[in-house]
C-alpha cells in the first residue's frame, strides 16, 4: 500500500511525502517553480534510515500552446 501526503508551502513550493509499505521506502519530493516555465524537483528516497537516491531535476517548458 502507498500513502501520499502533500502540502503547498508557498505559491511556488510544494512538498510531497510518499510512503510505500511494499518497498519499505519513503520518498520526499520538493517541487519548486523557479519561474513560469521552469520547475525543479528534488527527490530524496530513504530505506532503513539510509539514503537510496538523491537527485535534482530541472524541467523547462519548451513550447507553450
Amino acid at each position: 500500500m502507498i500513502s501520499l501526503e502533500g502540502t503547498e508551502l508557498t505559491a511556488f513550493n510544494y512538498v510531497f511525502t510518499i510512503d510505500s509499505s511494499v518497498t519499505k521506502t519513503i520518498v520526499y519530493n520538493n517541487h519548486y517553480f523557479l519561474d513560469p516555465n521552469t520547475r525543479r524537483i528534488i527527490t530524496h528516497k530513504v530505506r532503513d534510515g539510509k539514503t537510496n537516491l538523491f537527485q535534482i531535476q530541472d524541467f523547462v517548458c519548451v513550447e507553450r500552446p
